[in-house]
């Protein structure tokens, strides 16, 4: 889902990786990974805590999300248009039909 609305923005080309892990702290600290994103509403607030037990940078995404709405304009979508353009592959073909791009 963060990829089709990644793609459907224009985004694409700036979104690195997804991924839901189930690794320890020390198993993330081992990886080159840059920062931790904390993406659920119900984990708000919780980024304060973490930080304070591991070194890399931890993200709350619903206040991160507030900030930028709050303090300064998101950036602008680089592709025109209803902001649902996004390749649909594998689909049933009662899901295909509700395809804004059929």
């Amino acid at each position: 889902m963060l990829q089709r609305l990644a793609m459907s923005l224009g985004f694409s080309d700036q979104l690195r990786h997804i991924e839901t892990v189930t690794a320890t702290g020390a198993e993330l600290q081992a990886n080159p990974v840059m920062a931790i994103i904390l993406g659920s509403a119900g984990l708000a607030g919780y980024a304060q805590d973490i930080q304070n037990l591991i070194s890399l940078p931890i993200i709350d995404s619903a206040t991160a999300g507030l900030e930028v709405l709050v303090n300064q304009p998101a950036p602008m979508p680089t592709r025109k248009g209803h902001g649902t353009y996004a390749q649909w592959m594998g689909m049933s073909e009662s899901i295909e039909c509700l395809s804004p791009n059929t």
